[in-house]
């Protein structure tokens, strides 16, 4: 599920998949969240820290959240 609200100049994004194999690599999160890759080699956690550089770049923040068989990822930007 896609999901984007703009309120008091702001948007937000979010996410949402559901499912038996709803989940997140722990490379992916260290890239969401702005770590290094630490052990990880490959494209996973590069597109997760180019995605956590693009929002926080125009001054937004991300988060991601993962519980049983769903995953979670919302961003909120400056809107324009």
């Amino acid at each position: 599920t896609l999901r984007a609200v703009e309120a008091d100049g702001k948007v937000a994004i979010s996410v949402e998949a559901v499912g038996p194999r709803g989940r997140l690599k722990p490379e992916v999160l260290r890239g969401l969240q702005g770590q290094d890759r630490g052990d990880a080699v490959g494209g996973a956690w590069v597109q997760a820290y180019y995605l956590w550089l693009i929002v926080k770049g125009v001054g937004g923040h991300l988060a991601a959240e993962t519980g049983e068989d769903k995953v979670t990822l919302a961003a909120v930007v400056p809107a324009g």
